[in-house]
Formats: C-alpha cells, structure tokens, sequence
C-alpha cells in the first residue's frame, strides 16, 4: 500500500525528493517485500528501500513496462538489484533479459532478486564501455549505492573511493552471436558517466537493430568521462534517433536540433535525468510528448 501511495506522486515537481526524505526517516525492516508491480524485492538497506517506495523513477518505469509487452530482448546495463529487469520479467515472461551489473556487491544482490522471482534475466558481471579491459570502480563519498562510476566529477575525484577493479567490455562483443535472434529490443543504461562509451561499443547493435533506447544523462560525469553530453546526442543523431527527455512528472519533453538538454532547466544543478531515444516510426511517444 504505502508503495502504492509513492508511486502516485511520481508526477509533481520535487516529488522524488520528497520522497527520498520520507524514506530516510521511515522505520527500516530489512527482508523481502511483495511490490504491487508483480514481483518480490529484497530491502536491505535505506537505499533498496527508497527504490522500493517511489518504483525506482515512476515514468521511466511506465514507459518501460508499456513497452515491454511488444519486446523481444530488454538489456540493462547498470542493472544495480535488478529493478527494471525484475519489472519487465514481470510483464513479459517470453522476453529475453540480458542484465549488466558491475559492482561485485550489489551483482550479488542483484542474483537474488533475480531467483527469488524466478526471473529469465542472464546476469553478467561486468562494466560496459567500448573496449575490453580491466578498470576501477569507485565510489563518491557520500553517495548512495547507485552511484558506483568509473567517472568520479570535480572535487568527487580526489574523495571517492576504490570499490574494486572490475571487467570492462562491450554490447557488441556480449551479444553478437544473437544479433539475428533479438528481435525488437529496448536497451536502458544507467552507468554514471559511461554512457557515450558503451554507444561506442555497441555500434553494430545500433546499426543492425536501432534498438530503443532509455539513458541516464548526467552531463557533469559525460563530461569528466571525455564525451560531453552534445557529443552523445549528435551520435546517436547519426543513427537517425529522435531525443526526448522523460520528465518523470509524466512527459515527454522533444530534444531540439541544438541538443541543449532541457532538464537542466528545472531540475536542481548536477543532476542527471532520463532520456528516451526512438525512431520516427515509433508514432507510441506521441501520447506522451509534451509541447
């Protein structure tokens, strides 16, 4: 009921951060935890917690369960406990789930959630990005846990913290032997920074399949990453996607040609949003778009 109740007032300004302070000052009663979405979740901390009353991001979570009923394959990369995967399984139970967490802790977790629901999720433990390699993950000081990065910003840099060092490799290498096999596909990304990167290295997806897309941008660790967010969108330009961001009040708000990223016009400075990535044909979006 009370996720429920959060879920609700996924549309007004300031919600998720009303809601971030709620959950802070809630009693804590770790265990599993049925949500009204269709399948159980672990709470085992403030963080899993947060996520489990306001679903995560109420709109991107709409928009991802109305499509999956129509998908193929849904690959998340930056999976954390298993949210989107856990959500879509639950909607979809013939969809083919490929799952990418990098972070050895909460991958463990992560494979939890995922047996515990039964869920047909293949679980990798490993960074995405455009090469195949070794790098460090670190952790901002005084982030939460789904801020891991390979890209701390600014003054982050010299804060954060080693995690560990972790794999690193790409989408194309990953997922080439099912190219012919994945059907229609919806590819969301959340990996603080290495967003322009794992494009990079899925550009044989991109070009045989034009997947959808769902990506976090947040400019500031794009930038620290070398790949400014205008880079990102040109890119993915070049692939003929039209760019909206998902203003999780529930719009979507049209990315003009200039690729200025209009969430940084309301919502408060470093923050990162999501954005929606789809061709001209997914005439979908249009129930949704805001002018």
């Amino acid at each position: 009921m009370i996720s429920k109740i959060f879920y609700s007032l996924g549309y007004f300004p300031g919600s998720n951060r009303i809601q971030m302070k709620i959950s802070k000052h809630l009693p804590i009663k770790f265990g599993r935890v049925i949500h009204h979405l269709g399948f159980s979740w672990m709470i085992s901390s403030r963080d899993a917690l947060s996520m489990y009353l306001s679903s995560c991001e109420a709109f991107t979570t709409k928009l991802v369960l109305l499509q999956a009923v129509g998908l193929d394959s849904f690959i998340c990369v930056g999976a954390n406990r298993g949210w989107y995967p856990l959500a879509v399984g639950a909607k979809n139970k013939k969809v083919r789930i490929v799952a990418f967490e990098c972070n050895s802790c909460i991958y463990e977790e992560l494979t939890q959630n995922i047996i515990e629901n039964d869920n047909q999720s293949e679980l990798y433990c490993s960074a995405i990005g455009d090469r195949v390699a070794k790098v460090d993950l670190y952790m901002p000081t005084n982030g939460n846990e789904a801020m891991s990065t390979l890209h701390p910003v600014g003054k982050q840099k010299q804060e954060a913290f080693l995690i560990e060092r972790v794999n690193l490799t790409t989408l194309d290498l990953c997922l080439v032997d099912s190219l012919p096999t994945i059907g229609r596909v919806l590819i969301l990304m959340d990996i603080e920074g290495s967003e322009m990167m794992a494009l990079k290295g899925a550009a044989r997806i991109l070009r045989d399949v034009s997947p959808s897309l769902i990506l976090e941008i947040n400019h500031e660790m794009l930038d620290e990453a070398g790949t400014p967010a205008y880079d990102l969108l040109a890119y993915l330009r070049e692939y003929n996607y039209e760019v909206y961001w998902i203003d999780e009040r529930g719009y979507l708000v049209r990315v003009g040609k200039d690729n200025k990223l209009p969430h940084l016009e309301l919502l408060p400075p470093h923050t990162g949003a999501n954005y929606l990535f789809v061709k001209s044909d997914e005439i979908w979006v249009n129930e949704f778009i805001k002018f």
